[in-house]
């Protein structure tokens, strides 16, 4: 497998465990920018290539823990102002449906029908 391939392949398994979609493109940035600093350091060392895209992953850790932890960090907020406006708008309108519907039984009970 290729450079490219095995850092793409780790940024996958990661992103496999995140279920908030919209964070993938940062968390994948920052996976890729991180990767590449473990090579350089590791390349400073005089480590080839290949053997620094293997130490550099391995030193990111397991793909599913390091996966789970960004879940974590990364869940979507519930947005607690827009539900409870929604159930207010949901509750005024409930209570407008029993206020006409209560007058409409009313008129109807008052015109002798």
């Amino acid at each position: 497998m290729k450079t490219k391939e095995k850092i793409d392949h780790y940024i996958q398994l990661v992103c496999k465990q995140i279920r908030n979609k919209e964070v993938h493109p940062s968390i994948t940035l920052e996976l890729e920018n991180h990767i590449a600093d473990k090579m350089e350091d590791f390349r400073s060392m005089g480590v080839g290539e290949e053997e620094s895209v293997e130490k550099a992953i391995a030193a990111m850790g397991d793909p599913t823990t390091l996966g789970r932890q960004l879940h974590q960090a990364h869940k979507p907020r519930m947005e607690w102002g827009i539900f409870g406006l929604a159930a207010v708008l949901i509750w005024f309108g409930l209570f407008s449906m029993y206020s006409i519907t209560s007058l409409g039984m009313r008129g109807d009970c008052l015109n002798g029908s």
